[in-house]
């Protein structure tokens, strides 16, 4: 196999190819991206993990036709140096792949092509048409409170379903929960999902760089246990999560008594000053209410004590409750609006926390002992 191709358009092909390869791996071939040539006129790069796969077409001039399986990581790196320049690829003995760019030459040590496992190939799957910068910023107010904990295996996703003309992304860890509806399909009903998708952490951080790397116009839609993304000539494939997402509803609260608006961003700078006096990585703080004021303090014996206040408009009882500072932080921080809500019921009852302006965003936090 051999091939021209321009170095910006391999480097942003390769770029988005970064996050899906494995760095360690028990399958060395899993590190490489495959390249297959496409008539005369175009490449297709390959990335995989077995559970996100990315397929991007670019346009090259191919002089010989094949494909070959090299080190995605190692070819980004030299590729990212050249600016705008035409970079000649070819296959030579024993899966070695020559790299020339002007006076520059490389040569890496590939694997067999064949021995690469391709992700399932979407082609024939009916696409809908979606808006790209609200599926990013679906993403991105739940991504945060995705589990990590990979015993929790239904909660290392968030789930997506359909409710009324809107379509729902709901994430938790067991601690706290975020959820934002938005409309997003702009085009096409994107078949039955009248049971929910639950769609890995992995796929949706990948999701969002592809849908902010590129820019263009997005199609998504569904087969049997995957979800396929579609954003100009790139194409992201992930396995869903199979298990049950929790009925999340339970946690949410429907009226509660204690209910004001603080400005976000002078709370949000006052749970980072006050939570430097944590006693441990919890970050634990209290938020005492009270008339017109909002108290946010904390107490460590190595350190000393530290508390500020913060204008509101609440005239209701006082109330003292306890909160990990960094849950809070990360909700607030996914928010744009100048004001946020705040509504609790009693000091051991979840804290619902909404942006004014953005009713369809929810984050729900559980209180903590302090």
């Amino acid at each position: 196999m051999e091939f021209e191709i321009n170095s910006d358009d391999l480097n942003a092909g390769l770029s988005n190819a970064q996050g899906i390869v494995e760095k360690r791996t028990a399958m060395p071939i899993l590190s490489n991206v495959l390249v297959e040539s496409i008539g005369d006129g175009e490449i297709k790069l390959v990335a995989t993990d077995l559970e996100v796969g990315l397929v991007c077409r670019l346009a090259a001039k191919v002089k010989n036709p094949g494909s070959m399986a090299v080190s995605a990581r190692h070819l980004y790196e030299v590729v990212r140096g050249f600016k705008n320049q035409k970079v000649s690829i070819k296959l030579v003995e024993n899966n070695q792949v020559l790299l020339k760019c002007g006076s520059s030459e490389y040569k890496f040590l590939g694997m067999p092509p064949e021995d690469f496992q391709k992700p399932v190939d979407p082609e024939d799957v009916g696409l809908s048409k979606v808006d790209a910068e609200q599926l990013s910023e679906m993403i991105e107010k739940t991504y945060f409170a995705i589990s990590t904990e990979e015993a929790r295996h239904s909660l290392n996703g968030a789930f997506l379903e359909k409710v009324g003309d809107k379509f729902r992304l709901t994430a938790t860890d067991g601690h706290r929960l975020a959820m934002v509806e938005r409309p997003m399909i702009r085009e096409g009903d994107f078949g039955n999902i009248t049971e929910g998708l639950l769609l890995p952490r992995k796929g949706l951080m990948e999701a969002k760089r592809v849908i902010e790397n590129l820019k263009s116009e997005a199609s998504i839609g569904h087969f049997d246990n995957s979800l396929v993304l579609k954003v100009g000539s790139t194409t992201l494939v992930m396995r869903l999560l199979d298990g049950q997402f929790p009925d999340y509803r339970k946690v949410i609260p429907d009226e509660q008594k204690i209910r004001f608006s603080a400005d976000r961003k002078k709370l949000m700078d006052s749970l980072r000053r006050v939570s430097i006096f944590s006693v441990d990585k919890n970050m634990g703080v209290k938020l005492t209410v009270k008339k017109n004021a909002l108290l946010v303090t904390n107490s460590n014996p190595d350190l000393g004590e530290a508390k500020e206040e913060i204008e509101i408009d609440y005239t209701g009882e006082s109330m003292t409750i306890g909160f990990n500072a960094r849950y809070l932080l990360d909700a607030m921080s996914v928010m744009s609006g100048e004001a946020v809500s705040v509504s609790m019921d009693d000091d051991i009852s979840p804290g619902v926390f909404k942006e004014q302006d953005d009713p369809d965003f929810t984050c729900v936090v559980m209180p903590m002992r302090i």
